[in-house]
């Protein structure tokens, strides 16, 4: 397997003791879940990545992962979750899509 030559490091260890490296990142085009969010936050906050890098490999805008980020500085992986009165509207949309559809 070939490498790229880099002068950014490979696998970094987090302040909970865990490791991550380049190949724990979510691709590009991933649905975007709770942990996702979370990897890629950490991944630039131990300085795996820039966030230059990560704002463009994931196509994110600086207020996005800043949203990101103070979520996850507040509550953890539970803070990106969508909240529970956005579920409830989606599901009432789409009942509602299937009446009209009826």
């Amino acid at each position: 397997m070939y490498l790229k030559k880099s002068e950014a490091p490979r696998v970094v260890r987090l302040a909970d003791g865990s490791w991550l490296s380049r190949a724990d990142l979510p691709e590009p085009r991933a649905y975007w879940t709770s942990a996702r969010k979370e990897t890629v936050v950490r991944a630039v906050d131990s300085g795996l990545i820039t966030l230059g890098e990560a704002l463009t490999h994931y196509d994110l805008s600086p207020e996005e992962f800043d949203g990101w980020r103070e979520a996850v500085r507040l509550k953890g992986r539970g803070g990106l979750r969508a909240p529970a009165q956005t579920r409830v509207r989606q599901d009432a949309l789409s009942r509602a899509r299937r009446e009209v559809d009826k």
